[in-house]
């Protein structure tokens, strides 16, 4: 049954649909917290703030990432999503909402493996996209896995889906393991969370080193991360996993490409899936102490984007003024090419 619109959401939705070739709407259980800058935060550590608790919410996302909140529509015509986030599955936030307006506006084609599907949001749509064949999602919670597949079926895309329980690449299940042996794709889209008791970054240096050995030519990782990182580490990352696998993979190196999607600059930490993230700076405080060079990127000063704060200076100002840190949370692209290749 069709879901009623209010006269907002309706003219909004009229207004997008010429420059949208499908919508989705995200429903998950939980209640909508957010502040005056529609913020959302990322999960920490082993993620239990992103996990879904309460009631339902629903999010209407065009392709280009523009989304509405609390609002149902009229879902007759099969041109949206609907994603359900069930008790004890991973909810949207906001390095979601990037991550999948990347995965919509990237042209995906062949095998696509989403690392950490949390409710399936991405992987649902890379599975909408005609050019994918595939789509297989891997997660360690059994709750996300269970909510993948029904989602998949919701939406008529569990035929192109498959989802699994799994620690990085490698499923538990017999099934699993099978599909995954001498498997081959063509993109891994991840939206991992910060990593604790070191300097944030450790689940997607495990991403780039683990993806190696089924990456096809050419193929490419679409990683989500916090400014705060800098591109540095994503160079250095990248260098690392092609170290790692150089005597099995001779002529090929893992690739930074850069940005292909970013948020505008946001308050971190708050809404729904937030945390204290003192605690995240203080840990990134002390990272800069012990390594200098290996420094964060925590907001500009002022208009000179290019001039920002260390994690150091950012704590300083949060405690001496109460000036919350703001980020944007973007998606890195990576392609594994050849060296002879500019």
């Amino acid at each position: 049954m069709p879901l009623p619109l209010s006269c907002r959401a309706r003219t909004t939705l009229q207004r997008l649909s010429s420059r949208a070739s499908f919508l989705v709407c995200y429903s998950s259980r939980y209640i909508t917290l957010e502040d005056k800058h529609g913020t959302m935060a990322e999960g920490f550590g082993d993620n239990i703030a992103a996990k879904a608790l309460e009631e339902s919410t629903h999010y209407v996302s065009t392709r280009d990432g523009t989304v509405l909140c609390n609002e149902s529509i009229d879902n007759s015509n099969g041109n949206i999503l609907t994603i359900t986030s069930t008790v004890g599955s991973f909810q949207l936030t906001q390095a979601s909402r990037v991550s999948a307006r990347a995965v919509a506006t990237t042209e995906l084609h062949g095998t696509v493996v989403d690392w950490g599907c949390g409710g399936g949001l991405m992987a649902l749509l890379a599975a909408n996209q005609p050019k994918v064949e595939r789509v297989i999602g891997l997660d360690y919670e059994a709750q996300n896995i269970v909510t993948c597949r029904y989602n998949a079926r919701q939406n008529g895309l569990e035929e192109k889906t498959e989802f699994y329980r799994s620690d990085s690449f490698q499923p538990f299940d017999e099934e699993g393991k099978k599909l995954m042996a001498g498997l081959k794709i063509d993109f891994v889209i991840a939206n991992p969370p910060a990593s604790s008791n070191d300097d944030g970054f450790s689940f997607r240096r495990r991403i780039l080193k683990e993806s190696i050995p089924f990456l096809k030519p050419n193929s490419k990782i679409l990683l989500q991360a916090q400014s705060y990182y800098g591109p540095h580490r994503f160079v250095e990352a990248a260098k690392e996993a092609t170290d790692l696998w150089a005597s099995t993979t001779s002529g090929m190196e893992l690739r930074y490409e850069g940005v292909v999607k970013s948020s505008d600059w946001r308050e971190i930490g708050a809404g729904p899936g937030g945390y204290d993230f003192q605690e995240q700076l203080q840990q990134y405080c002390r990272e800069e102490e012990k390594e200098k060079h290996h420094r964060y990127y925590c907001g500009p000063r002022d208009s000179d984007l290019e001039d920002q704060f260390t994690a150091k200076e950012a704590m300083a100002l949060w405690k001496s003024q109460g000036k919350t840190p703001i980020c944007q949370w973007q998606v890195h692209s990576l392609q594994w090419a050849s060296l002879s290749l500019p």
